[in-house]
């Protein structure tokens, strides 16, 4: 019960999932994408929208009972409220030193906007700011925020189990 997968972007919105299994003949595969299941297929090809920038996490089994172990996103959504006086509002992240320009989302008359980053790097300071700009180019004062992206660490990769017999302790070392 073990799967091979392979990712690929193939367009700049579009990647496709290639996936094998040791269990031979034609097995059905349970497709998640951030923790949540979206397709069940005997396919060995799979196609998934990815919006540009976006960086989803896929998991393949052979098996319907399993399920991806919990994630976190590595990325930030920032929200606001919308400006009445704004055209529209652009989103920068510090990047390098110098605040690039990471959205631009036109006012639509909504009470809140948002956007999600990119993958951030972990252990790490990420910086970003919301201006609302009016019809005549005007910037308003920025909003800004500041995140550090901290994720689970990773597991020891050396790990000794030592079981006493006499008083049932098991002792962890990593």
């Amino acid at each position: 019960m073990a799967v091979t997968l392979t990712i690929s972007r193939t367009s700049p919105t579009t990647v496709r999932l290639l996936m094998s299994s040791d269990l031979g003949g034609t097995p059905t595969f349970y497709v998640w994408r951030d923790g949540v299941l979206v397709a069940s297929t005997q396919a060995t090809a799979w196609d998934a929208a990815v919006p540009v920038g976006a960086s989803p996490c896929f998991d393949v089994f052979d098996d319907a009972d399993s399920e991806p172990d919990f994630i976190l996103p590595r990325t930030v959504t920032v929200q606001w409220a919308a400006n009445p006086s704004a055209d529209h509002y652009l989103v920068k992240q510090y990047v390098g030193g110098s605040w690039l320009t990471r959205a631009r989302l036109g006012e639509t008359g909504r009470a809140y906007y948002h956007w999600t980053s990119g993958e951030l790097a972990d252990e790490t300071e990420h910086s970003f700011r919301v201006i609302a700009v009016g019809a005549d180019g005007n910037e308003s004062t920025a909003a800004e925020l500041l995140h550090t992206m901290v994720t689970v660490p990773e597991p020891p990769t050396d790990v000794t189990l030592t079981y006493e017999q006499s008083t049932g302790l098991v002792t962890i070392d990593a």
